[in-house]
């Protein structure tokens, strides 16, 4: 019997150690970002004919602006994640006479469609929201005792200041 229960202990202890990552025993590492956050959302949103400051405003200051290039502006974005593999992305966008003329979008993933679709109802409903808001004013909105103010108004003016 003594046998069997300390069998019935390893065969458990064996199931609970195998049920427990591979990270059971490491050092605790944090997630590492470097760079520019460059986010698919964004790049999608760039075109060709924009303004320096409008880039700037969308994507933010570039991480390398080079003085010999200041035609080029280069967006790097690294993520060294607690465990897994590196994640590294590269924009460069070219300028012409201070527009938009060239994005090379170099391993920036594209938005998926479900992002999209997402932005997409987004937009809906604040669209129908703000149209809900304007009608509800309009319903609030007194335009008739402001049009009649108006028209007195008119009407003092035609016939003169009393004297």
């Amino acid at each position: 019997m003594h046998n069997y229960i300390t069998k019935l202990i390893a065969l458990s202890l064996i199931i609970m150690l195998a049920g427990c990552s591979g990270r059971l025993f490491t050092v605790y590492r944090i997630d590492v970002q470097q760079g520019n956050a460059v986010d698919p959302e964004k790049v999608a949103q760039l075109e060709i004919g924009m303004t320096k400051e409008q880039v700037e405003f969308l994507m933010g200051t570039p991480l390398i602006a080079d003085p010999f290039h200041p035609e080029r502006w280069d967006y790097i974005f690294f993520l060294i994640p607690d465990y897994g593999p590196t994640q590294q992305r590269h924009l460069v966008v070219y300028f012409d006479n201070d527009r938009v003329s060239v994005i090379d979008n170099q391993s920036v993933p594209e938005p998926t469609p479900e992002v999209l679709a997402e932005e997409q109802a987004t937009q809906e409903k604040l669209i129908a929201n703000e149209k809900d808001e304007l009608k509800e004013l309009e319903a609030e909105a007194d335009v008739p005792e402001y049009v009649k103010e108006l028209e007195e108004i008119e009407e003092i003016d035609e016939v003169g200041p009393e004297i």
